[in-house]
């Protein structure tokens, strides 16, 4: 039985094709260098995070040298374990790119980790981290699940006479990573957080008060950090909204519609899908020649 998540539904929303290959036939998609230096700064996130998780007494931050320690090794390990995607422009320098970009994308993984421990981590106070969520309507084998990075609520929750009793506000945060700012309204229109707020909904009863997109930016040129954050809200219009593109989905995926992706998109291209050079949607005129 398939289970649906937020990539699962994005993937055949782009491209019935990657989709199929991916999550049907089980494909593996190699990774690119921007993704295994994401699941770095992802993994030392979660150790920091997981030493505040519910305000635990003697308990603190990486430091900055653990910090660094840990994403380097992490980044071995994940570049070491599989093929990485790269798009070079030559191909006989192709081990040179590959260097290089596993130099800069180590050097941005070590960076943010750091960055992320000294800057975004204490603001936090984590009551959930890494919290997977798997949802099963009734009356359907529909399955819906996900992994939010984090559920916080204030340091100090909010005091207001007869309501003391009642719990602290929550926010689902997902943390990104990014070479360049996000737009202002791409918390509003993220799937991905809707998604989240639906299965949180469906686990604890309650409408999440907020739901935030921490980014860690770090400029290619000038190595220069800084967290954006933006924050949205989400209400049973959208959950039933995403629900219904969900059912959508499950429909086109039993009977056996995968529409490939509009050409001009940006993910139909080698440098954004790992099945790009074997589709056979994707002209040959387009396609470089293989050595």
């Amino acid at each position: 039985m398939l289970e649906w998540n937020n990539s699962a539904l994005t993937a055949l929303q782009q491209c019935g094709e990657r989709f199929r290959r991916r999550y049907i036939e089980r494909e593996p998609e190699a990774p690119s260098p921007s993704m295994i230096r994401g699941s770095t700064v992802h993994a030392v996130a979660k150790v920091a995070l997981r030493r505040k998780l519910g305000g635990k007494p003697n308990t603190a931050l990486p430091t900055l040298e653990e910090a660094r320690d840990l994403a380097a090794t992490d980044f071995e390990e994940r570049w070491g374990a599989q093929e990485i995607r790269l798009v070079a422009g030559d191909e006989e320098d192709g081990a040179e790119a590959l260097a290089q970009a596993k130099a800069e994308s180590k050097d941005f993984a070590v960076a943010l980790s750091a960055y992320h421990v000294q800057e975004l981590a204490p603001r936090l106070r984590p009551v959930a981290v890494e919290r997977k969520i798997i949802v099963k309507p009734r009356d359907s084998d529909l399955v819906i699940h996900g992994t939010l990075d984090v559920v916080t609520q204030p340091e100090s929750p909010v005091s207001d006479g007869p309501r003391d009793l009642a719990p602290p506000p929550d926010t689902i945060r997902d943390l990104k990573t990014s070479t360049k700012s996000p737009g202002k309204d791409t918390a509003d229109k993220s799937q991905q957080l809707t998604l989240y707020g639906l299965i949180r909904y469906a686990e604890v009863g309650t409408v999440a008060d907020e739901l935030a997109l921490d980014y860690l930016v770090r400029t290619p040129k000038r190595g220069e950090m800084k967290t954006v954050t933006l924050t949205t809200q989400r209400g049973p219009e959208d959950f039933a909204a995403v629900v219904a593109r969900v059912n959508a989905a499950v429909e086109a995926v039993k009977r056996g519609v995968f529409l490939p992706a509009d050409p001009n998109a940006w993910w139909c291209s080698e440098k954004a899908c790992g099945f790009w050079s074997s589709c056979p949607y994707v002209s040959k005129g387009k396609r470089r020649p293989q050595s």
